[in-house]
């Protein structure tokens, strides 16, 4: 190695060396605080889970029965690409 070299690693070395001996000095103004732990634990209850817990019926849920009858009226052997690349368009769409 060149002279310049050994130099320019050894200021670099001597920088490294200053700047990790400063301790970083705690903040005065915002000491840190424990978080808030309760003594007791929840029990939490069947009747208190059940009220929590929507109900939904089957008739809710849809399923691929429910759109058939829209399907075959809106897509037909003349635009079933178009409708086709709309789908894929609206499945590849990120507000999803």
């Amino acid at each position: 190695m060149s002279r310049p070299w050994i130099r320019a690693l050894a200021l670099c070395a001597c920088g490294a060396v200053a700047a990790c001996d400063k301790a970083p000095e705690p903040s005065s103004s915002n000491p840190p605080q424990a978080p808030a732990v309760s003594a007791a634990p929840v029990a939490a209850t069947a009747a208190s889970i059940a009220a929590v817990q929507p109900t939904v019926s089957d008739d809710d849920v849809p399923v691929p029965e429910d759109y058939i009858e829209q399907a075959t009226k809106d897509i037909d052997a003349k635009n079933y690409k178009a409708q086709l690349d709309a789908i894929d368009k609206e499945i590849a769409s990120p507000d999803n």
